[in-house]
């Protein structure tokens, strides 16, 4: 691959967990809800461009995101938590062919470390299993894939992310 300018970034792991996690409550000060307005959205992507950047993924990709309906669809439940009233961290899922795919887990850098990570996961893992799924899937991010493990997640592959060198 190094041929054709490309370089692995890092693996992101393909996970899966059958049935419920273990709920754990926000830490003290934070408040989660499910995002269901315009405003709730806006919170959400700054969140993911915030949090992602510590994995490589420039902020822009998050600017694109204005249909924000597709975040209360009929078959996705997206979650933001707020410290006093700052949006601080994220998840979603999104269930399709009976299986909650987990995606935008994420927090912003003063939370971290706190235990949040865990209770957006469950959160959005419990959520698609009240949509009448048994199975989560994700995409794990160095940073997450210990957390997920703890979980009771497992990993079934590894997915490879490239970044084009341009030297």
């Amino acid at each position: 691959m190094a041929d054709a300018g490309l370089e692995v970034a890092y693996a992101m792991p393909a996970m899966l967990v059958e049935g419920s996690v273990e709920d754990h409550p926000p830490p003290r000060g934070i408040e989660l809800t499910r995002v269901r307005t315009a405003g709730d959205a806006e919170g959400f992507w700054r969140v993911a461009a915030d949090a992602y950047r510590s994995n490589g993924f420039p902020p822009e990709v998050f600017a694109h995101y204005e249909d924000h309906e597709g975040l209360w669809a009929a078959n996705v439940a997206a979650f933001l938590a707020r410290q006093e009233g700052e949006p601080v961290g994220i998840a979603m899922t999104i269930v399709n062919h009976g299986v909650a795919g987990i995606y935008c887990v994420g927090s912003t850098k003063k939370v971290r470390g706190r235990g949040l990570g865990w209770t957006m996961t469950a959160t959005a893992v419990n959520a698609g299993l009240e949509m009448g799924v048994e199975t989560a899937a994700l995409q794990a991010s160095p940073m997450g894939e210990p957390l997920y493990l703890r979980m009771g997640f497992e990993t079934v592959f590894n997915y490879r992310l490239f970044l084009h060198n341009a030297h």
